[in-house]
């Protein structure tokens, strides 16, 4: 809401190409900075990499949208909208199905070994997301719930840690195709030179 309305103005002085371009890195920074990301992490920190990425998607989602309609003859404005909306929300869902199920795999496999020394009712839930896990860990006594407890908070770290690593990597190469395909800033038309018009000829 405060820098989408803004990169008008930044497409306007440098070009839909730098602008998108350095959105798409501001977004691979912030998934990097989830790497410095643990179980005792203060969430103002979070909150700081999740302004930041909004910072970056909002000079990208709109001078891209722009760039895109710019393109269109009138009549096919409408049509160009419902493409790109639909491109849009299918790339979303693919992205949250495959990076859903890296940071699920990756946190199944940090937490299998405590898992299977739970009673075998007790190994799906556990193992399935990190709350899961906690729920279970309050039902266990002593030291074998803290185990788990500790095991689930350091595995979805983990896993988070891999997961951001390949966000920040697309997001990386999503920027490099921008910087090197897309068309820049138009360069100022120039003024055609002044001719002095020729004396008309009188015959004589």
């Amino acid at each position: 809401m405060t820098f989408a309305p803004r990169s008008a103005a930044l497409v306007k002085k440098y070009g839909a190409k730098r602008v998108c371009g350095g959105g798409l890195l501001t977004v691979a920074v912030s998934f990097g900075g989830y790497h410095f990301v643990d179980v005792r992490t203060p969430l103002a920190f979070v909150l700081l990499l999740l302004l930041l990425q909004g910072a970056g998607m909002a000079h990208i989602v709109a001078p891209a949208t722009e760039a895109m309609m710019a393109t269109l003859p009138r009549d096919r404005v409408g049509a160009g909208s419902s493409v790109n909306n639909t491109v849009r929300q299918v790339g979303g869902a693919l992205g949250v199905a495959v990076l859903g199920s890296v940071l699920a795999s990756s946190y199944r496999a940090h937490v299998a070994a405590v898992v299977e020394q739970l009673p075998p009712d007790l190994r799906g839930p556990a193992s399935e997301s990190v709350g899961g896990a906690l729920a279970v860990a309050a039902q266990l006594p002593g030291a074998a719930g803290a185990e788990l407890a500790e095991a689930a908070r350091t595995g979805f770290v983990q896993a988070m840690h891999l997961t951001s690593t390949v966000s920040s990597s697309v997001a990386l190469f999503g920027a490099l195709v921008v910087l090197r395909y897309m068309p820049g800033l138009a360069a100022p038309a120039e003024a055609a030179p002044l001719t002095t018009a020729e004396p008309r000829s009188t015959g004589r």
